[in-house]
């Protein structure tokens, strides 16, 4: 589990980078995924601010690599427990 936790201000960059990313036309559920992991993901965190900030095209489109990235490797590994089938 992860001891890093979002300030409200943070929360809040969170939100307004998600909304610049739909105006960039990223999917919802890229959004949404992106979203959840950077409330408990430092990292995740950082890559939103450095994606925003970033002006190059290119390096704003490895920014989202790096994230999609991000999220497979979260999906592969549950941070919670999961039921499995009987």
């Amino acid at each position: 589990m992860s001891i890093y936790t979002t300030s409200d201000e943070q929360k809040v960059r969170v939100y307004e980078i998600a909304e610049s990313m739909k105006t960039h036309k990223l999917s919802d559920i890229f959004i949404s995924d992106i979203v959840d992991m950077a409330l408990y993901y430092e990292g995740t965190y950082d890559l939103m601010e450095l994606w925003e900030s970033e002006k190059d095209g290119e390096e704003k489109n490895q920014i989202i690599a790096t994230l999609r990235k991000e999220i497979e490797e979260y999906k592969k590994d549950p941070k919670t427990p999961t039921l499995l089938p009987k």
